[in-house]
């Protein structure tokens, strides 16, 4: 062999340790910022959109300077990325609200809807909910360039946490009134709400019929097949928790409308805790038979409750306690959705959670169901048999007068509450 040959063997050598080091090095990076495989910087994006929306613009209460600003500044990001953003002003209750729908055309018919609520309760907000809109504007920066074949509409709702005015969830229940023509075409709802500081990353969805079926799956379908073919673990709510049937969460957060009054599927992405396998966790403070976001002893004299607690759903204190979990969990869960709108496919088919094996408690590892299970025939026209058209107590609704009953509401301080919507009140 001569030496010139000898040479280029061994500085091609060189090149591949190079590269095999590069790929070793970037493989643990992504692990250290969350389980999700595709790409590259998951979370990144997310994570500076968090910390700048939690330092500028904390406290983001009903009325609120800090509140009125953020809005607008989630609608001059969005802008700035390519979008055509809608403001939306409405009056419910005393006080003013603003929701911004962020759109990205289409060529197909369909749309799906993208969603985060950007007030707050007096807190900083950090991880309610903060960490939703931060999710939900790197997604939108990641599919920016991307040619969809259904209409993205990105919300940013206001009023979510609205006690004050007597209906919970305002905006959305304001988009889903004055929007009900766009009904027809909606194809999901996915939900980001408190993704940052809870133990594990959870997908709801869904609702059950008259006969125990479960109806309007594809979202929670849809999360579950994206996160299996990115490796990253999605967990389904424990059987032991009593207050809904698992996987579905009617109610909660924003989603509750769009399948209430719109009957159309969801998904929401939430980080919590809830219970172990064997039901055991959580305490008075949570009003209900487990954890809710955390079993960290040191948040135990609130249940393990993060959200609505001004000492712990700070930024500083969230990043001391749990050092990577913000990241790991808005790299995963903007993983996640931007693979379900890059694959839309995905949504028909069907998902079948593992039981999970004793002692994993609640975070059982997912895998994927058979990917020929297709369920669009087996769901088509089913929605309207579901149980009162929101799974709740059996009402009629019709967009002149309704009458739902939320039971129950996760943004109170009591065990309970439930309150009638009545002639279209926000109009």
């Amino acid at each position: 062999m001569d030496g010139r040959r000898r040479g280029w063997l061994l500085r091609g050598r060189r090149i591949g340790l190079v590269l095999l080091a590069a790929v070793m090095l970037a493989g643990s990076a992504g692990n250290m910022r969350g389980e999700a495989e595709e790409g590259e910087g998951y979370g990144e994006e997310a994570w500076q959109y968090l910390t700048q929306m939690t330092e500028r613009f904390p406290n983001r209460t009903a009325g609120s300077e800090a509140k009125h600003s953020a809005g607008q500044w989630i609608a001059d990001e969005m802008a700035a990325m390519g979008y055509q953003v809608e403001a939306m002003p409405f009056e419910q209750g005393g006080f003013s609200f603003v929701n911004y729908i962020a759109t990205k055309p289409g060529y197909g018919d369909g749309i799906v809807y993208v969603g985060a609520h950007y007030d707050s309760v007096d807190t900083t907000g950090t991880d309610d909910n903060a960490s939703g809109v931060a999710a939900v504007m790197e997604v939108a920066r990641q599919v920016a360039g991307d040619e969809m074949e259904q209409t993205l509409k990105f919300c940013f709702f206001d009023g979510e946490e609205s006690t004050l005015t007597g209906i919970g969830y305002a905006g959305s229940c304001y988009y889903t009134t004055v929007k009900k023509e766009e009904a027809s075409r909606a194809v999901c709802y996915i939900n980001v709400d408190c993704v940052a500081a809870g133990d594990r990353l959870f997908a709801y969805g869904g609702v059950y019929g008259e006969n125990g079926e479960l109806l309007r799956r594809e979202g929670y379908d849809w999360a579950n097949q994206a996160a299996a073919q990115l490796g990253v673990s999605l967990n389904t709510l424990p059987e032991s928790v009593e207050m809904f049937e698992t996987p579905t969460r009617i109610t909660g957060s924003d989603q509750h409308y769009f399948n209430a009054a719109w009957g159309i599927p969801y998904v929401y992405f939430e980080a919590s805790r809830w219970c172990e396998a064997d039901g055991s966790g959580g305490n008075e403070q949570t009003n209900q038979t487990c954890w809710y976001q955390t079993a960290d002893e040191r948040l135990s004299s609130t249940g393990g409750r993060v959200m609505h607690m001004a000492a712990f759903d700070d930024l500083a204190v969230l990043e001391e306690y749990f050092p990577g979990r913000i990241r790991a969990h808005l790299a995963d869960t903007t993983a996640v959705i931007t693979h379900m709108l890059r694959n839309p496919e995905l949504r028909f088919q069907k998902w079948e959670a593992p039981e999970p094996e004793p002692g994993e408690g609640a975070a059982a590892e997912s895998e994927p169901a058979d990917p020929q299970t297709d369920i669009r025939e087996e769901t088509k026209g089913t929605a309207e048999t579901a149980d009162g058209e929101a799974g709740t107590s059996g009402e009629t609704r019709d967009w002149n007068m309704f009458s739902w009953t939320l039971l129950p509401w996760k943004k109170t301080g009591m065990d309970f509450i439930t309150f009638s919507i009545l002639q279209n009140p926000i109009l």
